[in-house]
Parts: structure tokens; C-alpha cells; sequence
């Protein structure tokens, strides 16, 4: 009985960077040292390597960026809501504060609050 097997694979051809020398390299493995960076050699036995950045890691590292970029907008956004909300707070509690009459400056009460304001602290202007 004979048995017979059919194994296609794919080739990568490639050039020694010192020496010329075409090569071939299986497609798996090819992927794989881009990858990974391990060394290699051409069959004159000079080393080699694919240096650099692979398109993988180029489009990972832009997405990480991309997420950091969008939580940190999103901190300041929140940082600037919780902002406005403590200012808002503020100007209403000053402002109820005039109504009755207490003066923003030296927080003592006055029943003519626009005459005292006038006439004990001419500079201050009222935002």
C-alpha cells in the first residue's frame, strides 16, 4: 500500500542586506519574525533581523493611545462639570446672602445694603 501526500507552502523570497544572496523563507515563519525580532540568517550564515515597529504593534500602541487620550478627556470633562457646579454653588449662596441683606465684603448685616455697598467699599463690583 502507498500512501501519498500533498503539502503546499507559501515562500517568502528575501535579500542578505551584506551579502545579495536570494533566500527563501516560509510565510509562517516570515510573520513570525517580524513579530517576535528574533534573528535570522541567509544561507552565507550573516545574521539578520526585522527591525522596527510591525503594523500590529503600530496600530495596538495607537489604539492604547487613542483610550488614555479619551479617559483622560473624560476626567477633565467630569473635573469641569464638578468645577462649575462648586462655582454655581457659590454665587447662589452669595447671592442669597445678599438678598437678606448681608454684605459680601464684611458680612455684616445692613437693612440698605446698596447704600452701605456705595459708600464703605466703592471698589467692589459685583460679577
Amino acid at each position: 500500500m502507498s500512501f501519498t501526500r500533498t503539502e503546499i507552502t507559501t515562500y517568502r523570497t528575501l535579500g542578505c542586506y551584506l551579502c545579495g544572496v536570494a533566500f527563501g523563507m516560509t510565510d509562517a515563519m516570515y510573520r513570525e519574525r517580524i513579530r517576535d525580532h528574533k534573528d535570522f540568517w541567509c544561507p552565507n550564515g550573516h545574521r539578520q533581523c526585522f527591525l522596527g515597529e510591525t503594523e500590529e504593534t503600530r496600530l495596538r500602541r495607537q489604539r492604547d493611545l487613542a483610550r488614555a487620550s479619551q479617559v483622560r478627556a473624560r476626567r477633565e470633562r467630569d473635573s469641569a462639570r464638578r468645577s462649575a457646579a462648586a462655582q454655581k454653588g457659590q454665587v447662589t449662596r452669595i447671592k442669597r446672602r445678599v438678598a437678606r441683606g448681608i454684605c459680601p465684603c464684611c458680612r455684616r448685616s445692613f437693612v440698605d445694603l446698596k447704600r452701605h455697598m456705595e459708600g464703605q467699599h466703592p471698589g467692589w463690583e459685583a460679577e
